[in-house]
């Protein structure tokens, strides 16, 4: 019985458990058969991260504009609609409310800014006078002895200041030329694509649903034109909201004598 137990503890002691495999492939004596793939992917990935935020880096203005000339045919998309379904040719359309958008915008901005140089120099010519009876009026409440004629100075000299200033900066017109005209460039490329993205609205769509697949091109194309009618009518609400707004604002400014009641009331 010893022997038996000998032979059998000698028999436990030489055999090992099997050794179990390791469940991503991994071999001491060299590299998992994955790795070099998951090397790859990674270099492959970043390398196509690098290069995207490149060259959104580099398109960032061109794809500003792209949007900003989406949202913009989105909002005159639908008058040209209006028009077209009355007999006019959508390219005719498509001009004729770029002109009128154009006429009312340059007409408010004129009248805007007519009216803020108008009230700076009416303020600025004042001054003096301003100070003098906010002066006497201290001195009346107060009974203080401040005298206005320090501050009309010093007020005078501010005013050559801005003068000098103002003509320094008109003699360097020609360095701001290159920012004013990329800006205008910015303007016009925007309008650009918007005018041709609203006169051709329909045929771009058409062409860009022709990718999809059937089932799905009828979808795309109804959630597309929703977003133009339900943008455009957002819009045009507001725009009658400022406009009764600006009516009556004018009408109440008139009749309490208010100076430039019509500016005001667009502002």
């Amino acid at each position: 019985m010893a022997n038996e137990h000998t032979e059998y503890g000698e028999g436990m002691a030489m055999t090992s458990p099997p050794e179990r495999p390791s469940p991503l492939g991994w071999d001491q004596s060299r590299p998992p058969k994955w790795l070099p793939r998951a090397i790859l992917s990674v270099a492959a990935g970043a390398a196509l991260f690098l290069m995207a935020r490149y060259l959104f880096g580099k398109l960032s203005d061109l794809l500003t504009i792209l949007l900003v000339s989406l949202f913009l045919s989105f909002a005159i998309e639908p008058a040209v609609d209006w028009l077209e379904a009355k007999g006019w040719r959508r390219g005719r359309s498509t001009l004729l409310v770029f002109a009128v958008l154009l006429l009312v915008g340059g007409g408010l901005v004129w009248v805007i800014v007519d009216l803020v140089v108008q009230q700076v120099k009416t303020l600025v010519e004042e001054a003096p006078t301003l100070i003098a009876e906010a002066t006497r009026d201290l001195n009346r409440r107060f009974d203080t002895k401040i005298t206005a004629d320090g501050i009309i100075e010093r007020l005078n000299e501010y005013q050559g200041q801005l003068a000098s200033t103002a003509g320094d900066v008109g003699g360097r017109v020609l360095s701001v030329t290159s920012s004013v005209l990329a800006v205008l460039f910015q303007v016009f490329t925007v309008l650009l694509f918007t005018f041709y993205l609203v006169s051709d609205g329909p045929k771009l769509r058409r062409n860009l649903c022709s990718v999809l697949p059937p089932n799905r091109q009828r979808d795309v194309l109804r959630l597309w034109e929703l977003a133009i009618h339900k943008t455009g009518g957002y819009l045009y609400s507001r725009l009658l909201l400022a406009a009764i707004s600006s009516v009556v604002s004018w009408i109440a400014f008139a009749l309490i004598g208010v100076p430039s009641p019509l500016a005001l009331a667009l502002w």
